[in-house]
């Protein structure tokens, strides 16, 4: 399902306060890398798997990961996470002008 929402969709990585929820504008924090979903596999044992992400080729501004957010194809908001729990980054320092990838976007659903 939600492999499915973010077909297509888009993958923001910004610095500063995370918003408390997706449904929350974006207020202030800088946008460092602008992602994109191409497709995902079939979810297995409740992880959805991104296949290849086109990346970010020159981030806008530097600053620290913090936070990200997921979007569909129309870049509506499905859901935020935090770097360093949800999304792993070799290196949360990006510089202007890098280039920024993920090896893989995994997405774990959880029960409650």
């Amino acid at each position: 399902m939600i492999g499915h929402m973010l077909t297509g969709g888009s993958l923001y990585i910004y610095a500063g306060q995370r918003p408390a929820n997706a449904d929350r504008a974006i207020n202030g924090q800088r946008m460092l890398a602008h992602l994109r979903f191409t497709t995902f596999a079939r979810a297995e044992g409740g992880v959805c798997l991104a296949h290849e992400m086109e990346p970010e080729l020159a981030a806008p501004v530097s600053g620290t990961a913090r936070w990200f957010r997921a979007t569909n194809a129309a870049d509506a908001p499905v859901l935020d996470g935090a770097v360093g729990d949800e999304l792993v980054l070799d290196n949360v320092e990006i510089a202007q002008g890098a280039r920024v990838a993920l090896g893989e976007f995994a997405y774990k659903v959880t029960m409650r």
